[in-house]
């Protein structure tokens, strides 16, 4: 056997066993962030919807996500991933269009995303 394949075999080893690792890690942080991950429904005037997207909450009652996601719609509602219940989006606390992202208020229960 050549001496260039004892030092990639164990290479080999060892990544194989730490695969299973990192995806109970994705799995674990992925359970852990379902309450803090909504789902968005962006209505029109009659009650049609508009847009769906996605958000996630920040601050006490305060969710981030994209604003294409609420533009051209009258109202909207959150749901948390995995929920059937409906949190109405109270109104609009910030908006960056040149990052397009938007901060909403939604009364909800769910806790803010930890994030880094």
């Amino acid at each position: 056997m050549s001496k260039k394949y004892i030092y990639i075999i164990p290479l080999i080893i060892f990544f194989l066993n730490t695969v299973d690792v990192f995806a109970q890690k994705a799995e674990q942080i992925a359970s852990s962030s379902f309450s803090s991950t909504l789902l968005l429904v962006m209505e029109d005037s009659n009650g049609q919807p508009t847009s769906l997207g996605s958000g996630f909450v920040v601050a006490e009652n305060v969710v981030a996500s994209n604003l294409h996601v609420i533009e051209n719609s009258s109202r909207g509602y959150a749901k948390i991933v995995g929920e059937d219940k409906k949190y109405n989006i109270e109104g609009v606390i910030g908006v960056d269009k040149k990052k397009d992202l938007v901060l909403l208020k939604v009364s909800l229960p769910s806790p803010p995303l930890e994030l880094g």
